[in-house]
């Protein structure tokens, strides 16, 4: 049997002649650069392959780059992962039927972490992508007043399930979490459950999901 990755046996394993199987037709890639290494670990790089924790990639821009549309395949991104957006589309999810997971066992800091900085203009896109999910992340507004944290563009049936909208200050701050185009049916299906924002601004009015198409 083929050597496998997912969880260190994507393709299968067998013992003592009982085969299980995980019915997982995509790649899962995962992404950590914490300086925080698992035992047998090394740093991460966006040129390695992602198949294991032990070789993560370094982004989320990374393990884009590798997978393919609609195959299903899955980004894990590791306790202690952080990255910063600085520009519109700073992050930008452009393959159907990929899911970004934080790491379920992840919880309060050791959440991966995005952080939005730099201009009010930043933020994390879904463009043109279908069926796209994303799951366990902390998002930090850490600039005045951004505009929104995830901008959905003509992408159907987005899903954002369990992650958190924190500001930082009451200045420093989202004015939406989740923001769709103004476009006629290009986002519908989009679902967001489980989320929280804790907000502190002052400076705007401020609203978590901001559908702004028919």
């Amino acid at each position: 049997m083929a050597k496998s990755n997912y969880g260190r046996f994507s393709d299968g394993v067998q013992i003592s002649g009982v085969c299980l199987n995980v019915h997982q037709k995509g790649r899962v890639l995962y992404v950590n650069n914490s300086t925080v290494l698992s035992p047998a670990g090394v740093g991460s790089s966006n040129g390695s392959d992602g198949k294991t924790p032990d070789r993560p990639l370094a982004s989320i821009a990374g393990a884009l780059a590798l997978c393919v549309a609609d195959r299903g395949d899955k980004i894990i991104l590791g306790p202690g992962h952080s990255e910063v957006v600085t520009a519109a589309a700073g992050i930008n999810i452009n393959v159907s039927g990929v899911s970004i997971i934080g790491d379920p066992t992840a919880i309060g800091s050791d959440r991966p972490t995005i952080t939005l900085s730099t201009a009010n203009t930043a933020t994390v896109a879904i463009t043109s992508a279908n069926n796209v999910a994303i799951s366990n992340v902390l998002f930090v507004a850490n600039f005045l007043a951004i505009a929104t944290c995830i901008d959905v563009i003509t992408s159907l049936d987005v899903q954002i399930s369990n992650c958190e909208f924190r500001d930082t200050s009451s200045i420093l701050s989202f004015v939406k979490a989740i923001r769709t185009d103004t476009g006629t049916n290009t986002c519908d299906g989009i679902s967001a459950s489980d989320n929280q924002m804790l907000g502190l601004g002052t400076t705007a009015t401020t609203s978590f999901l901001n559908l702004r198409g028919v």
